[in-house]
């Protein structure tokens, strides 16, 4: 603010003996210097608004750009002043304001000139035009980036999801070519940029957005909501080990499915397809802060479990088909075949008819059909099995 306090000086010194002595390190002498050249030359009545001035030009510690409109708003509260000294000093200030942007403007647009492109690939080394509808350049420490939306999008949940041992712990968004935080006003472009491109916001940077980008803020009044994003996301990357582990842990806790028999050679891949929805609901039940939510959960893995349970049993054991083959010694011999039992229900029950059609109008408790919440495809979705509205409108005419 060095600069905003330069032109404010020049613009209200009379004397260049008193501009001249900003430079000087001892406030003392700055003060006495703008009473001998200023303050006597000038008329009672602006004399008050001087006085603002070099008070605010002479205390390093409040050239700040918070601290500045504080002051500011200090001097437009002072009781003392009359309603004209405060008028003109907003006035002085303005024209101080208005010029300290004018020249933040034209020394960015020189240095956005200048720039060179430092990435022009997106994370997958794919090569992209900055001309794209869906491609933003961001300038840091003199070089620009171009950023997918895409891309951003993942780099901004993976940064505000953060939640080592599920305890929410956002970090702030870094760019992942120098590990630098973007600024604040790098972040309210980025906003901005998806907001105007109509794209669909995520819910933790919109709630980073409306708590001013305050990761404290953010964290204190999200957690609930950050804690969700992690599990959604640590379900889709973790590994076949860690997800075979989760799996088989959840279903030795759970008292219909703890009589499963899982053979410990039951492969993981199809242990992981099969068991990932309900892995969710489980991971729903043991760490949200939703107490709402959690009850709706266990209930759900409860009664889906005992559903799969019933369905098939045996689901995940060793078994063996035997086949008698004909030996030269006209003897037959039985050969044992290993395979494993992975018949299994699906996770998404059939949706009610004209469900699309009245789930606006009706709420039916026992229609089974999960909330999007807990929806475990990675999007979020309201219509298992789509109905086609058009469809749905002649039977109800039909009828």
């Amino acid at each position: 603010m060095a600069t905003f306090c330069k032109i404010i000086h020049k613009q209200n010194a009379i004397t260049d003996e008193f501009y001249n002595s900003c430079a000087e390190k001892d406030n003392f002498d700055y003060f006495r210097n703008a009473y001998q050249f200023e303050c006597k030359v000038r008329s009672l009545e602006d004399v008050l608004i001087n006085i603002f001035i070099s008070t605010y030009v002479g205390s390093p510690a409040i050239n700040q750009v918070k601290s500045k409109f504080d002051y500011l708003k200090t001097v437009l509260d002072n009781t003392f002043a009359k309603p004209e000294s405060k008028e003109n000093f907003l006035l002085k200030f303005c024209e101080a304001q208005k010029l300290y942007h004018r020249l933040n403007n034209l020394a960015y647009r020189y240095k956005w000139t200048k720039a060179p492109y430092r990435i022009t690939n997106d994370l997958f080394l794919n090569p992209i035009e900055k001309s794209n509808s869906n491609v933003i350049t961001i300038f840091q420490n003199g070089q620009k980036y171009l950023f997918t939306v895409l891309d951003l999008k993942n780099i901004i949940d993976s940064a505000l999801s953060h939640s080592p041992y599920f305890f929410s712990e956002p970090m702030p968004i870094k760019n992942p070519y120098n590990n630098m935080p973007f600024s604040k006003a790098t972040l309210y472009n980025i906003y901005y940029f998806m907001k105007r491109g109509n794209f669909v916001l995520s819910s933790l940077f919109h709630n980073y957005y409306m708590a001013n980008f305050n990761l404290k803020h953010f964290r204190n009044e999200n957690e609930v909501t950050i804690r969700k994003v992690y599990v959604k996301n640590f379900l889709k990357t973790a590994s076949l080990d860690v997800l075979d582990r989760e799996i088989r842990k959840m279903l030795v806790h759970n008292k219909y499915s703890k009589k499963f028999c899982i053979d410990p050679e039951f492969p993981k891949e199809s242990l992981v397809f099969v068991m990932r929805p309900y892995l969710s609901l489980y991971y729903t039940y043991m760490f949200t802060l939703d107490m709402s939510e959690r009850y709706i959960a266990g209930r759900e893995l409860d009664r889906k479990l005992k559903r799969f349970f019933k369905h098939n049993y045996m689901f995940g054991r060793k078994l063996f088909n035997t086949k008698r083959v004909e030996m030269f010694n006209e003897a037959s011999k039985k050969i044992y075949t290993p395979y494993f039992n992975d018949d299994h229900i699906g996770f998404k029950e059939p949706v009610p008819k004209n469900y699309y059609a009245n789930s606006h109008v009706t709420i039916d408790d026992n229609d089974n059909i999960l909330c999007p919440v807990h929806d475990t495809d990675g999007v979020d979705r309201l219509f298992h099995d789509y109905i086609d509205p058009i469809e749905s409108l002649s039977d109800e005419s039909d009828d």
